[in-house]
């Protein structure tokens, strides 16, 4: 999905954000409660294929935004909860990725991937061509919505 989306000036919001896919989900898993199932490690399974979020560094801004206002908690919140997930459910923790760049290529090159980066990236996106799908993230999307 080749779309070039222009970056946003101002402050940072939830908008600002673009879920990216690997290729091969069904349009039914790009929505914005399965997004947010993924990344706090609900949704284990789209389609018959395992779910692997990748999210930044702690030290990342962009990860405290995505957390923040995609997923309305703090990044330690989102630790704990992973922590949990990881001890109690046995599920594997989130891919940490370093740049906007190792995002892409890893949601691109794995199957069952799932991440974000800023729409200020979108050119970044839109290089990958239909090797990613692409939801934008709405001003009206709350988390728990």
């Amino acid at each position: 999905m080749a779309v070039v989306w222009a970056a946003l000036a101002g402050p940072a919001r939830a908008e600002d954000i673009l879920i990216v896919y690997h290729p091969g989900f069904p349009p039914e898993a790009h929505t914005h409660a399965e997004a947010r199932e993924a990344f706090l490690g609900e949704g284990r399974v789209w389609d018959g294929r395992e779910v692997k979020p990748g999210v930044y560094l702690d030290t990342d801004p962009v990860q405290a935004h995505f957390v923040a206002t995609v997923l309305g908690m703090s990044e330690e919140a989102f630790n704990t909860l992973w922590a949990r997930r990881i001890v109690r459910d046995g599920r594997t923790a989130p891919k940490r990725l370093g740049s906007p760049d190792a995002m892409l290529h890893y949601v691109a090159v794995t199957p069952g991937a799932v991440g974000f980066v800023r729409r200020a990236d979108a050119d970044a996106v839109a290089a990958y061509g239909d090797r990613l799908d692409v939801m934008p993230w709405s001003a009206g999307d709350k988390p728990g919505d």
